[in-house]
């Protein structure tokens, strides 16, 4: 071993050494693991090219118009977005769930006669997750209609009935 090198061994305990050497040029030391940041644009792009790929090969499969409607609006590709809820609402019409995310998109774009329009079919199929759907960031521009605020009410109120 030459003379400006020492041996020693890793923190821990363990009996993995490292050579360090007194030239900062000749530190030899392990490489961290680097685990890339699950919502790095990198992540999310493949995950939208694998999803499309996917769709291409079978433009009716729902579970992943369900998935890549939300990467899309994850992105900030409300437009896109809102296209895969479109096609899953004709695949599932009396989806709950399917209506609602309509909603969350038409929402996210501004359109808030069709996202009350869509909030009021997903509640008439069954959806009743109020907590969510007053919390929900992609409804926000919904809330502050005095449509949803009329909708809200009679939601509430037709609960406080079936109490």
């Amino acid at each position: 071993m030459h003379s400006d090198m020492e041996r020693h061994p890793e923190p821990s305990g363990s009996r993995d050494w490292k050579i360090v050497s007194r030239d900062p040029h000749l530190t030899v030391r392990r490489a961290p693991l680097k685990v890339s940041d699950p919502a790095s644009g990198d992540d999310q792009r493949f995950e939208r090219e694998f999803l499309e790929s996917i769709l291409a090969r079978d433009p009716c499969n729902e579970d992943v118009l369900m998935q890549l409607g939300h990467a899309y609006t994850r992105s900030g590709e409300f437009e896109k977005g809102l296209s895969m809820d479109l096609r899953l609402v004709r695949l599932r019409p009396n989806d709950a769930v399917a209506h609602y995310n309509l909603a969350c998109s038409y929402s996210l774009l501004g359109r808030v006669e069709e996202a009350l329009a869509e909030i009021e079919k997903a509640i008439s199929l069954g959806y009743s997750d109020l907590r969510h759907m007053l919390n929900d960031p992609d409804l926000e521009q919904l809330r502050k209609t005095p449509g949803f605020q009329r909708l809200i009410r009679r939601v509430l109120g037709s609960e406080a009935k079936d109490s």
